[in-house]
């Protein structure tokens, strides 16, 4: 795919996103939800603070993944800050316990790992073009992380 094309994609998805929505209260601490590739775990609190994740240029919201295809475009907006975590080595422990403790196949590494998102009293959504969107309750915390494909040493993207 060139560039022209990715960008069509973008625009047409943007014309068309999806309108179902995952109700982010009913995970519980400790649990996971997926947006695609994305993986989200919900918090009692969130890691250390690093840099925050500043706002997209052309896209409303913060975008937690990096790139620019319509796979890339999972964007947290409404009353939330997105920042990185400052000791990625913990989170990715936190994580690697969870996904021991219950089964989950996903690999975590450092270079996996988006960040935070602290959701304030009235609430955000992880929106995505090709994906339902994650309605992230009021007053909660989340860790996002990508799977990682061992066999080809990659990350999953959509």
């Amino acid at each position: 795919m060139n560039v022209q094309e990715a960008v069509k994609r973008v625009e047409i998805a943007a014309k068309r996103p999806r309108a179902d929505v995952r109700d982010g209260s009913k995970v519980a601490v400790g649990k996971v939800t997926r947006q695609g590739d994305v993986y989200l775990m919900r918090t009692d609190r969130a890691p250390t603070r690093g840099d925050e994740i500043a706002l997209s240029v052309g896209v409303i919201g913060r975008q937690i993944v990096p790139g620019t295809t319509p796979g890339s475009r999972h964007v947290v907006v409404g009353d939330a800050v997105a920042h990185r975590a400052a000791d990625v080595g913990a989170v990715t422990t936190q994580i690697a316990a969870h996904a021991k403790q219950h089964g989950c196949k996903a690999s975590v590494r450092e270079e996996m790992l988006y960040g935070a998102i602290e959701v304030g009293p009235s609430g955000a959504s992880l929106t995505h073009p090709e994906h339902a969107h994650v309605r992230l309750p009021p007053d909660s915390c989340w860790i996002a992380w990508s799977q990682y494909d061992e066999s080809t040493q990659r990350r999953v993207a959509d």
